[in-house]
């Protein structure tokens, strides 16, 4: 047994000495595919010299499967095998080899996942399994009895069905790119699983093998599924996934694939990639090659995917019918007749994608169609950017009431979109360190045209109706869609991009013979794509004066129109959390606010008749000597200015309960609360005090209950009545008592406040931001203070958000006694962009707005 140990010690030395030998070589050469062949083959030795301590039973094979199995050994995946047996184990002794050879094996550093199973068992698992079934097909023998092995092999191709086998693949493909959200543009994509990746690469080589067209690439090529470029490329690509993933593999000492925050910029370093002062950060430029050959991977995957499709599914007869000279539809699919033609007929590069959305019936191109579409990207140049019929026909594409984000999608896959917009290329893959988008820019503006398509078909519950009824009856809603293009278009290069992209589209205008006033519109929408989402989320709209500034800029019923449309559809195409019930009864007050000030009811109006009519619907309630008519007398005009005229009856249909202050009610948010999206709107009436918006900013917190806005209001006679719109705990929500514990522990800290008795601790905490993004691409924080009218001051704080945030913030407000008269919060991912009003003479001095910036800045 000591000789037994000595010599596995042995073979474990030898082992790693060699893997170490194998990656220093590797470090002085990167070649992906040697590092792989060797690991293997050092794996297969060490395995082979442990079989000679640890011998199989009689009549088993070991048999290397998955990555293992074709050579393809990262540093620290595992190591699949399968022992597969002759006939069952019949003994105690026989199982215990086996279990004796895998503990081995583990104590060699491997990590093994195997299975062991006899030839009718690895038959019947593979009827039932595509995964196992896969792994057979490029299973290698290591050691044993090798005719087991041969049995399987030959039974196993045998019942086989291809077609079966075939579209297995596809459905699993399609059931893993939905876990990745159906993009390889994802901010911290997975090299091996995402799409885009080495697993789809894998997936194209055992297609080839089961429909007899090869067994690598330079043999799928010569079957003439493969041009000769488009081997090259794929070749060229594999090796840079192979690299990455090894490289991965080295930094974290893990089997680990994903493309993390954390290990972006050290993976860029380690391929030379620098961060330049005013330029883009090496990860940047790591991440935009990398999106741009897993762009590549899907692009010769959709080809191929296709290719087999025909092959392995060829209809019982062959229907053609001619569309013109230069298409026909072949099988329900369109095709090119001269794929060779194209070269003088460049126009079918933009005719053909017009065609497919001309006949939403067809399945799309056929595979060599695709295939010729991919190689005429090449004829895109200047002079096919100036030709007038090329123009048209991207107008026409633009224009048309169907599929025109399946076509902008397939032309940006086929890389003819960058080609026909140069600007366009510059965000294809660019990465947003700004922690709430969660795409690259160019897969961004695609999913916000997606959003507008779906606005002009079907309602989703998720979606407002509103943007499904105004996209629905705009004349040209082809604008909105030429203005989502360019919307981010000069995103990366520094300074305003939405005046930078303004300019680009105004061109696109011009040389497409865009008439005038379809120009300043899209122009409009380009430059003002952020204004209705800063106004709704970060100002106070429900004022006058606020609302006249957002009209005199969307000072037309068609702007409003358009700008709500595209603000919903950004929105909610930059992260899948960052949507909110909320946000969207926001957006739709400011427009039904604008909409009614642009019908000629002047925003002094409206402040008015929303005083004039609540007073009206609360008579029966304010009755003489009552507390309710006490508070309604005492209101003045900013109240009515600052509350919506449903906000205004739930406060006094509540306030006449009261016999006085404190007072606290809260209720779920109308319109707004759901079973995926709970918001609750809290009332808070107390009498003002210095610490009032701290104090009940600590119990929110204390019950961990997240603000996401918060409208202060204090009356001439110095009470207040602040309303908070707030997403309550799961535990909360559960428990039908929740409502009433947040009600009580709010009346207890106001009473308590009240008497003197809560001291609050005015010293601000701090909470490191947890995500990886946050960590390694921190915002730099932001901070502005400006004199508005009345001697009130308005603060703009932009940084990361975490955890306590706003109370911290409201502590601060208490030790410089100021008097917060509103509060916007606005979270977007992990950023926050929070305004206030603030009151105090002491702003008025300079040392002391240095002073509290300062506060404020520590604590961002």
């Amino acid at each position: 047994m000591i000789a037994l140990d000595h010599q596995s010690l042995a073979i474990k030395q030898k082992l790693h000495r060699l893997r170490a030998d194998a990656i220093r070589r590797y470090w002085r050469q990167p070649h992906p595919q040697r590092l792989l062949h060797r690991l293997s083959h050092i794996t297969d030795q060490a395995i082979n010299e442990l079989l000679g301590v640890f011998p199989l039973p009689s009549g088993t094979a070991c048999i290397a499967l998955g990555g293992y199995g074709r050579q393809e050994f990262y540093p620290h995946s595992d190591v699949d095998l399968l022992f597969l047996l002759s006939s069952p184990l019949r003994t105690a002794a026989e199982k215990r080899r086996i279990e004796h050879l895998v503990a081995a094996l583990w104590d060699l550093g491997l990590k093994v996942s195997q299975t062991v199973q006899t030839i009718a068992q690895s038959l019947e698992s593979s009827q039932t399994d595509v995964t196992f079934q896969t792994a057979l097909l490029e299973g290698r023998f290591l050691a044993g009895q090798a005719d087991v092995w041969h049995r399987l092999q030959k039974k196993h191709n045998e019942q086989l069905d291809v077609r079966h086998f075939y579209l297995k693949k596809v459905a699993e493909l399609r059931a893993r790119h939905a876990e990745f959200q159906n993009t390889p543009y994802a901010l911290e994509p997975n090299c091996k699983e995402s799409p885009g990746g080495l697993r789809d690469l894998q997936l194209l080589g055992w297609l080839a093998r089961v429909a007899g067209v090869g067994h690598d690439w330079p043999e799928i090529a010569r079957s003439g599924l493969l041009t000769e470029a488009e081997q090259k490329a794929i070749q060229r690509v594999a090796a840079a996934f192979m690299r990455l993933r090894i490289e991965l593999h080295l930094l974290t000492g893990k089997g680990i694939d994903t493309l993390r925050f954390d290990l972006q910029p050290r993976l860029a370093q380690r391929y030379g990639f620098k961060d330049a002062p005013g330029a883009r950060l090496g990860s940047e430029i790591l991440m935009q090659r990398y999106y741009w050959a897993s762009r590549l991977v899907t692009q010769l995957t959709t080809t191929l995917l296709q290719s087999f499709d025909e092959l392995l599914n060829p209809p019982p007869a062959i229907e053609i019918e001619n569309i013109d000279e230069h298409f026909a539809v072949v099988n329900n699919r369109l095709s090119l007749k001269n794929k060779s033609a194209l070269a003088a007929h460049p126009e079918n590069l933009f005719k053909g994608f017009l065609l497919l959305q001309q006949h939403p019936e067809l399945e799309g191109f056929d595979a060599l169609t695709l295939r010729c579409l991919w190689h005429g990207r090449r004829l895109i140049d200047e002079s096919f950017r100036q030709n007038r019929v090329h123009k048209q026909l991207f107008m026409a594409i633009i224009k048309q009431p169907q599929r025109v984000f399946e076509v902008l999608s397939l032309m940006n896959l086929f890389n003819i979109l960058p080609r026909y917009i140069p600007a366009f290329r510059t965000i294809v893959g660019q990465m947003q360190h700004d922690l709430f988008h969660t795409y690259t820019v160019d897969q961004h503006t695609l999913i916000l045209i997606e959003n507008l398509c779906r606005f002009s078909r079907q309602t989703q519950a998720a979606d407002p109706l509103l943007a499904h009824q105004l996209m629905q009856s705009i004349a040209h809603p082809w604008r909105l869609i030429l203005a989502a293009l360019f919307h981010d278009i000069a995103k990366g290069q520094g300074g305003a991009h939405a005046l930078k992209g303004a300019e680009m589209a105004a061109a696109f205008c011009q040389q497409h013979l865009i008439d005038e006033q379809d120009s300043k519109l899209i122009e409009f929408l380009v430059r003002e794509h952020l204004l209705f989402s800063h106004y709704a989320q970060k100002k106070d709209f429900y004022h006058p004066d606020v609302l006249t500034q957002f009209i005199r800029i969307v000072d037309s019923q068609e702007k409003l129109d358009a700008l709500y449309v595209l603000t919903v559809a950004d929105i909610q195409a930059t992260n899948p959390k960052i949507w909110t019930a909320w946000k969207s009864t926001l957006l739709e007050n400011l427009y039904q606010l604008a909409r009614g000030v642009l019908a000629d009811q002047g925003a002094a109006q409206l402040v008015s008749q929303r005083q004039n009519d609540t007073q009206q619907a609360l008579a029966p309630l304010l009755t003489p000597g009552s507390y309710a008519l006490r508070l309604w007398q005492g209101l003045d005009e900013e109240y009515f200015a600052r509350h919506q005229r449903e906000v205004i009856l739930w406060h006094f249909e509540q306030l006449c309960h009261s016999q006085g202050a404190p007072y606290v009610q809260l209720r779920a948010l109308p319109g707004v609360s759901t079973a995926s999206s709970p918001s609750w709107q809290v009332m808070a009436h107390a009498q003002d005090q210095p610490e009032l918006f701290m104090t009940l900013c600590r119990i929110f917190e204390q019950l961990g209950i997240d603000i996401q806005d918060a409208q202060i209001y204090t009356s001439p006679g110095q009470w207040v009545i602040d309303t908070f719109v707030v997403v309550p705990t799961q535990a909360l929500l559960d428990e039908p008592t929740g409502p009433d514990t947040v009600r009580h522990a709010l009346i207890q800290a106001l009473q308590s406040l009240r008497e003197g008795y809560l001291m609050a601790d005015p010293a601000p905490g701090y909470y490191a931001a947890q995500s990886r993004q946050a960590r390694v691409f921190p915002i730099t924080p932001k901070i502005e203070l400006q004199a508005l009218q009345s001697g009130r001051w308005e603060l703009n704080l932009f940084g990361t958000d975490r955890k306590a945030l706003l109370y911290d913030i409201a502590c601060v407000f208490a030790q410089f006694k100021l008097n917060l008269r509103s509060a916007k919060i606005m979270t977007l991912g992990e950023r926050v962009e929070d305004s206030f009003i603030l009151e105090s003479p002491l702003l008025e001095q300079a040392k002391c707005r240095e002073a509290l910036s300062h506060a404020l800045f520590k604590l961002l």
